[in-house]
């Protein structure tokens, strides 16, 4: 059994309208995410949120923030929604 802890940041990304109105909003990829941490005993440190901005790039403001809490070692891994168009 792995004993590590796990700190995660969680990211949820909705990118269309078809993604929202099918159930994939992010307050709903939020609470499966919360779900899945209290299941796996993960640690949440922070939701990221970049709500309305374009992933084509990493220019996010919440993303940036996410990468750096990495680097700082606050968090040691991300729990992402995955999203079918």
């Amino acid at each position: 059994m792995d004993d590590k802890k796990y700190v995660v940041g969680l990211y949820p990304r909705v990118s269309t309208d078809d993604q929202f109105r099918n159930g994939h909003s992010l307050d709903e990829q939020k609470e499966r995410m919360l779900k899945l941490c209290d299941y796996k005993n993960y640690e949440v440190y922070k939701v990221y949120e970049d709500a309305g901005i374009s992933a084509k790039n990493m220019n996010r403001p919440a993303f940036q923030e996410m990468i750096q809490d990495i680097k700082d070692g606050k968090i040691n891994k991300i729990i992402v929604g995955k999203v079918k168009n």
